[in-house]
């Protein structure tokens, strides 16, 4: 029996690149790619948890609040989490993963 091969975070990243995969929700969980498919009901609570979290966040200056932001925090995964909140202060990558993991993750 043979077992499927572990891509790294940099294999990943150039299977994101290519032009068929630009439209697609992958991640990558313990070296292998996953595909995401999201429902209406599934944004629904997706929006409402993040509308949540704004309001706190706002109101306490915690930091900021995101969808579907990539995090990488290591070379085994690259992951989008529904929902993620980061302290302030902390930069905020505009290209790619951020690294690490986020404060909170809702999935």
């Amino acid at each position: 029996m043979t077992t499927p091969t572990r891509l790294t975070a940099a294999d990943f990243e150039a299977f994101l690149q290519r032009p068929e995969n630009a439209d697609r929700r992958l991640e990558l969980i313990d070296g292998h790619i996953e595909e995401r498919m999201g429902t209406y009901i599934h944004g629904l609570i997706i929006i409402n948890i993040g509308a949540a979290l704004l309001r706190y966040v706002q109101s306490t200056q915690f930091g900021t609040v995101s969808t579907d932001a990539r995090f990488a925090p290591d070379e085994a995964n690259d992951f989008r989490p529904d929902v993620v909140v980061m302290p302030a202060g902390v930069p905020l990558a505009d290209r790619g993963p951020m690294r690490g993991v986020p404060h909170l993750a809702v999935e």
